[in-house]
């Protein structure tokens, strides 16, 4: 991601509120933020699996985005909003997998998926 925009390595963040010539800064929270947003869906679907119910696809949904701790952690430049994305869906495509015939084609698509989602969670940490 910062390649693409632009920025090489140069600043240190070395204290808050400090202004910067360059914008890349903006950019570089832009993509948490987006992780961190994509994760209130992925719990509504994922509640959706594992319940049916549209009322605890809302609820789940409703935690997830106004939980403050998430919200802040998401504003930061900081790997844990992709972990948390990632996390969340391998949860999701395991349970879809988890409701399909078992060793099916469809099956073995869902659960090559939870692992990928698995390992992208596993190396961004």
């Amino acid at each position: 991601w910062s390649h693409i925009i632009g920025y090489k390595g140069d600043l240190n963040f070395s204290s808050i509120g400090n202004t910067y010539k360059n914008n890349y800064y903006w950019l570089l929270r832009m993509a948490p933020a987006v992780a961190g947003a994509c994760l209130v869906p992925v719990a509504y679907l994922t509640m959706g699996q594992i319940t049916s119910r549209k009322s605890a696809g809302i609820l789940a949904a409703s935690l997830v985005l106004l939980d403050l701790t998430f919200n802040t952690e998401n504003r930061l430049i900081l790997t844990d909003s992709f972990m948390f994305l990632f996390d969340g869906l391998a949860i999701y495509t395991s349970f879809v997998a988890w409701r399909l015939r078992p060793l099916s084609r469809e099956w073995y698509i869902w659960l090559t998926l939870s692992g990928l989602c698995m390992a992208c969670a596993v190396s961004v940490k």
